[in-house]
C-alpha cells in the first residue's frame, strides 16, 4: 500500500489501488492528486452530509454472483430528494468499481472505456436543480433530437434505454478516488437499463460524460462485513420519529410520520403539498380539489403484507380520462424500514407493487405486445394517460397537483408489470394481486374494505385452477385405471366354453329350432365366482331382419338362471341412389359374476321372418371376458368437466378483456381512447 504526505498538512494519506490517483486527507479533507509520487492540492473536498448509509471506507462484501470487493473512498451526491453515495471499492483482482446505493438498492458498476467515435447526448445548460434541462442529439447545426425517459440510445456497441434523466450536485468526498471532484458542482446523470439485466450512468461532471456500466443487488444479495456499525445495524431502521408540521395552505396541523423518508407531505383538508426535503416547510403545488371519497386506509394505517410491517404514509387519487368516461382508482404509499409499496385499489381489485430497477425483456413480434420478467411473459392489458386528481400524506418524492404520467400494464395473473413513464422517469413495478380476505388479515384493526365489483385485470382466474386439477384428477384415475384394466387384460382367459352352430327358422322343421324355445347341451365353466361369461350371436345373412332372444344360463345343479336378452338386427337398402345400412349382424351381452359349475343356456326367441323362413346363426358362449367397454366408459365419465371448466375459464378471460385495449369491440375504437402505449 502507498502512502503519500498530504501537502497541506502532512497526514498520511494511503493509496491501496494504482487506479486511484485523487486521495482526500483524513485529517484536514484538502483533495489531492498524484503527481511523481507526490500529492498536489486541489482545494478543500468539502464536508459531507450525515446519512443513513450503512456502508463506511473499510467495509468490505461478496455479491450472489462472487464480485469480492473492499470499499476505499466515496463522492457523495445530492440530488431532488436528498443525498446518496457513490462508493469506490476495489474488487479482489484489483479493478475499480463504484458501488451506488439508492432507496436499498446497491448498483455496482465500472467505470467504462468509451470509442473516440462515440456519440454522446448533449443537454442545455442546468438552470433548476429539481428540473432537469433538455437532453438531446444534435442532428444538424439547428436540428436537435430531443430525448425522454423510456427513449433508447446506443453506447459501446448496446441499446440502453433511459430509466431517468437527473441533476445532482457533488457535496464532498473521501479516500481514495480514480476520478476527481469538485465540490458544488451539478452535472446531468442518465440512468440507463436494457433487458438484459445490466445497468448504466453516464455522468456529465466530466467530458465526454462518464460511462459506469454493472448491475443492479439489493442489500440480501450482498454479503457485508465491516458496516458502518455492526453491532446496531441490522437493516435499515427508522432513526427520525413522527412529528407535527403546520399546513402553509390553512394552518391545519398535520402529523409527518417517517421524517427520514417522506420529501412531500400533502394536506388532507386544503390540498397543499409542501417540500419537506429541509428544514423549512416550502409550498410545492395545491390541488384545486379535495377528494378523499374511497379512501379505505387512510395515513397511519398499519398492515403486513409481503413479509414487511407497513404503514400507509399518502393517498393518491389518479383518473383515466377515455371516450368521455372517467376510470378513478387509488394508490396507498406503503412504508417499511428499507423501503416501499404500492398498494393500488381499482373497483374494490387490490394489487400491491413493488419497484423494478431494470426493464423487462421486450418479446419481438408479439401482439398483443409482451414482456418478459422472470421467466414469466406479460401480456400488454392496457395503456393509458392518467392523471393525479389528489393527493395526500406523506411521499418519498415530490407530488405535484397535475402530475400526468403515460401508464402501461402487462398482466399475467395473479402478477401485474406496470410502467409509469413522464418526461425524465420512466419506472417499473411487478405488482401481485390481493384478496379482499387476505387483504382484512394483514390490517391491524377493523377496515371497511368493498366488495370486488366485475373482474380485475389481475385478478387470478379461479377455473383455470379448477381446470388444473379436474386434468391432473382425470389424468392420475386414467392412469390408475390403465392400469388395473392392463391387468384385467392379461389375467383375463377369454376361453370359449360352448360354440354352436344351427339353422334358425321360425316355424319348426326337421333338424331346426323353433320360435318358441330350446335348451343348448349342457357345458362346464372353470374359475371363480367373480369371473363373468360372454354370450354371443352371429347372424352372417341376416338382411332386413330381427331376431330378438330372450336368454337363460341356468346352473345344472341349483337351477340358479341368470336371465338377460339381446337382439340382433340388420337392414340396408338403397334410397337416391345411395346404399345404407343399420343395425349388426351380430351381438352380445355380458353376464357378470357367474360361479363355476356346469350350465346349459335357454334360449327362446321371436322374429319379423316369414313361417317357414329363418337363417344360419351362430352361438358362442366364452368364459371370463375382458370388458375394456366399461374402462372407455370411465375415461368419458371423468374427463367430462374438463371442458367444462374450460368452458368457464374462457368466459372468465372474455370478461376481462372486456376491460383491456385489445377487447374484440374496442378494436375499431383504438384510435379514438387515449391509450398512448408504443414499444420503445
Amino acid at each position: 500500500m502507498l502512502e503519500l504526505s498530504c501537502p497541506n498538512c502532512g497526514a498520511p494519506i494511503p493509496f491501496q489501488s494504482k487506479a486511484s490517483i485523487y486521495g482526500v486527507c483524513p485529517n484536514c479533507k484538502t483533495l489531492t492528486l498524484q503527481k511523481n509520487q507526490t500529492l498536489e492540492s486541489l482545494g478543500k473536498a468539502g464536508e459531507l452530509v450525515p446519512d443513513l448509509s450503512p456502508i463506511q471506507i473499510g467495509t468490505s462484501g461478496k455479491t450472489k454472483d462472487g464480485i469480492g470487493f473492499q470499499v476505499v473512498g466515496r463522492i457523495q451526491q445530492r440530488y431532488s430528494l436528498g443525498t446518496w453515495n457513490e462508493w469506490h471499492a476495489i474488487s479482489h483482482d484489483g479493478t475499480s468499481i463504484w458501488l451506488a446505493e439508492a432507496q436499498g438498492q446497491f448498483m455496482i458498476t465500472q467505470l467504462k472505456p468509451t470509442s473516440q467515435d462515440e456519440i454522446f447526448p448533449e443537454h442545455d445548460a442546468i438552470q433548476n436543480l429539481d428540473s432537469p434541462p433538455d437532453v438531446y442529439f444534435i442532428s444538424s447545426r439547428t436540428s436537435k433530437q430531443p430525448l425522454r425517459a423510456g427513449d433508447t440510445l446506443d453506447i459501446d456497441k448496446e441499446t440502453w434505454m433511459i430509466r431517468e434523466i437527473g441533476v445532482a450536485t457533488c457535496v464532498a468526498g473521501e479516500g481514495e478516488l480514480p476520478v476527481g471532484f469538485r465540490t458544488g458542482t451539478t452535472s446531468v446523470l442518465l440512468d440507463l437499463a436494457n433487458d438484459q439485466g445490466w445497468f448504466a450512468t453516464l455522468d456529465y461532471s466530466h467530458f465526454p460524460p462518464l460511462y459506469f456500466r454493472g448491475m443492479i443487488y439489493n442489500f440480501d444479495q450482498i454479503q457485508f462485513i465491516n458496516l458502518r456499525d455492526p453491532k446496531a445495524f441490522i437493516g435499515f431502521q427508522k432513526v427520525e420519529q413522527a412529528k407535527a408540521i403546520q399546513c402553509l395552505g390553512c394552518g391545519a396541523s398535520l402529523s409527518q410520520r417517517s421524517p427520514d423518508f417522506s420529501k412531500s407531505v400533502g394536506c388532507e383538508y386544503c390540498g397543499t403539498v409542501m417540500d419537506t426535503s429541509k428544514d423549512e416547510l416550502k409550498i410545492l403545488s395545491k390541488f384545486q380539489e379535495v377528494i378523499k371519497d374511497k379512501v379505505f386506509l387512510p395515513p397511519g394505517t398499519k398492515l403486513a403484507l409481503k413479509g414487511k410491517e407497513c404503514e400507509v404514509l399518502g393517498v393518491v387519487k389518479k383518473s383515466v380520462h377515455a371516450d368521455g368516461q372517467i376510470f378513478p382508482w387509488t394508490e396507498y404509499l406503503l412504508h417499511f424500514t428499507g423501503g416501499y409499496y404500492w398498494l393500488n385499489e381499482t373497483n374494490g381489485h387490490w394489487t400491491i407493487f413493488e419497484p423494478v430497477p431494470f426493464i423487462p425483456r421486450t418479446i419481438p413480434g408479439s401482439y398483443p405486445p409482451k414482456k418478459n420478467f422472470q421467466k414469466e411473459e406479460y401480456k400488454l392489458f392496457n395503456s393509458s394517460n392518467a392523471r393525479t386528481d389528489f393527493a395526500f400524506g406523506e411521499f418519498y418524492y415530490k407530488i405535484h397537483a397535475g402530475d400526468s404520467a403515460e401508464l402501461a400494464d402487462f398482466i399475467a395473473p395473479p402478477k401485474m408489470l406496470s410502467s409509469e413513464k413522464t418526461k425524465n422517469e420512466i419506472f417499473w413495478s411487478i405488482g401481485e394481486y390481493v384478496t379482499v380476505d387476505d387483504l382484512k388479515k394483514s390490517i391491524q384493526g377493523e377496515v371497511e374494505l368493498p366488495a370486488p365489483e366485475g373482474i380485475g385485470a389481475a385478478q387470478p382466474n379461479p377455473f383455470t385452477k379448477l381446470r388444473k386439477r379436474n386434468v391432473k384428477i382425470a389424468t392420475w384415475l386414467s392412469a390408475i385405471m390403465l392400469v388395473i384394466q392392463i391387468g384385467f387384460c392379461m389375467n383375463s382367459q377369454d376361453k370359449e366354453v360352448f360354440s354352436k352352430e344351427y339353422s334358425y327358422v321360425r316355424n319348426p322343421v326337421p333338424g331346426g329350432t323353433t320360435d318358441f324355445s330350446f335348451v343348448t347341451e349342457t357345458f362346464r365353466m372353470e374359475g371363480n365366482s367373480r369371473q363373468n361369461v360372454q354370450i354371443k350371436i352371429n347372424v352372417p345373412a341376416l338382411s332386413n331382419h330381427y331376431i330378438y332372444y330372450s336368454l337363460a344360463l341356468i346352473n345344472t345343479q341349483t337351477d340358479i338362471a341368470y336371465d338377460t336378452g339381446l337382439e340382433v338386427s340388420y337392414y340396408e337398402g338403397v334410397d337416391d341412389g345411395e346404399s345404407w345400412t343399420e343395425g349388426d349382424r351380430s351381438a352380445d351381452v355380458i353376464i357378470g359374476e357367474v360361479p363355476p359349475g356346469e350350465y346349459y343356456l335357454r334360449i327362446e326367441s321371436e322374429s319379423d321372418f316369414q313361417r317357414g323362413k329363418g337363417t344360419d346363426t351362430t352361438l358362442s358362449i366364452r368364459r371370463d371376458v375382458d370388458q375394456s367397454m366399461y374402462y372407455f366408459l370411465f375415461l368419458i365419465m371423468i374427463w367430462l368437466p374438463v371442458p367444462y371448466s374450460l368452458f368457464r375459464s374462457f368466459s372468465f378471460e372474455t370478461s376481462r378483456n372486456e376491460n383491456s385495449d385489445f377487447a374484440p369491440s374496442s378494436s375499431s375504437d383504438s384510435d379514438d381512447d387515449d391509450s398512448s402505449y408504443s414499444e420503445d
